[in-house]
């Protein structure tokens, strides 16, 4: 039960946060993008408090990844970024399979697999939210 509560709460966090990036007007998608990139990055730079930066390989590889996902999302279509917000949270039920993330509390890992699924789903159902230069609606 307490799984479903963080998973809500962290749902509610990323509505919160949709709510900020739509008040950014023109710059709703780079906050959006950026965002990608900052929770991805709080893998890497929560595990070096845990681990030495050798055995952080695939949260390297993660991060490198959202990156990716998170640039092309950003100058291209928007359901990329919602393919990374996505991927994101497939990513926080993933790697604990297959790496120690003691370092991660387990309400962090539900919490933030809500608020990557409220974000992605609010990506993909709106379809075509600006970046810099441009206006809703415009041909990305």
């Amino acid at each position: 039960m307490w799984f479903t509560i963080e998973v809500v709460l962290g749902a509610l966090l990323g509505a919160a946060f949709v709510a900020l990036a739509r008040a950014l007007g023109r710059l709703e998608r780079t906050l959006l993008a950026a965002g990608l990139v900052v929770a991805a990055l709080v893998y890497v730079g929560m595990g070096l408090t845990a681990h030495p930066p050798s055995e952080l390989w695939i949260e390297g590889v993660g991060a490198g990844a959202f990156l990716v996902l998170a640039v092309a999302g950003y100058l291209g279509s928007p359901l990329l970024l919602a393919a990374g917000w996505a991927a994101h949270g497939a990513w926080d039920l993933v790697v604990p399979l297959f790496t120690d993330v003691a370092y991660l509390s387990e309400w962090y890992i539900a919490a933030c697999l809500g608020f990557d699924l409220a974000l992605a789903a609010y990506i993909a159902g709106v379809g075509c939210i600006p970046s810099a230069g441009r206006k809703h609606g415009e041909a990305t």
